[in-house]
């Protein structure tokens, strides 16, 4: 029997996806992936608080539907088979449990723009990150390299059936603000600040 798989692409009014959409005059700038529709979780890149651009990452977001109806959304069904399902699952399921280790692919977000693809290892943007996932489980074959994939490009997508759109109240991300040392860790030499501090703090 065939499961389904969901792409969530999205639009909403923070000044990073402003500036996508002024870039890239796309409708949607944001892409998750999710199995369980808009009941259950959706995973991607993105901030990891909400007051916060960065530190950004993997997170799982829960969708808020009975908000201010402030995100545009559209949401695809894809019909996979149960083995496929399950892949996704599983690798979903092992990279969130090691989601510390991954970070954003901020640079990759710029030379796409240019049909340059960037990738580092453990690096990804929200849609670079989907169509890999997809490609990686063997549910869906993009016809460009994981990191030249736009949201918008899932809605033309070969496979992908639109099954809701509409707006959404936002998503449930972590509201804590971060460690300072998270902080310094995304800014420009900022490994090395926080082994030097640690380093003669452990002087003292």
């Amino acid at each position: 029997m065939a499961r389904d798989i969901y792409i969530l692409v999205t639009k909403s009014n923070t000044y990073f996806s402003r500036f996508i959409h002024v870039m890239t005059d796309a409708p949607y700038t944001h892409a998750s992936i999710g199995l369980d529709g808009l009941q259950g979780d959706f995973y991607s890149f993105a901030r990891k608080y909400r007051l916060l651009m960065l530190p950004a990452g993997l997170i799982k977001e829960e969708v808020d539907r009975a908000g201010a109806g402030r995100i545009r959304y559209q949401m695809y069904r894809l019909r996979v088979s149960p083995e496929t399902c399950l892949r996704l699952r599983r690798l979903l399921t092992d990279m969130y449990a090691a989601r510390r280790r991954y970070r954003y692919n901020i640079l990759g977000v710029f030379t796409a723009y240019f049909h340059r693809p960037f990738s580092r290892r453990d690096c990804y943007f929200c849609s670079q990150f989907v169509a890999d996932a997809l490609q990686q489980c063997g549910a869906l074959e993009m016809d460009k390299d994981a990191a030249l994939v736009h949201p918008a490009d899932f809605c033309a997508a070969e496979g992908l059936e639109l099954v809701s759109e509409g707006y959404l109240g936002g998503f449930g991300v972590e509201q804590d603000l971060p460690r300072p040392s998270e902080v310094v860790s995304v800014l420009p030499f900022g490994p090395l600040l926080l082994r030097a501090y640690r380093f003669c703090a452990g002087r003292i």
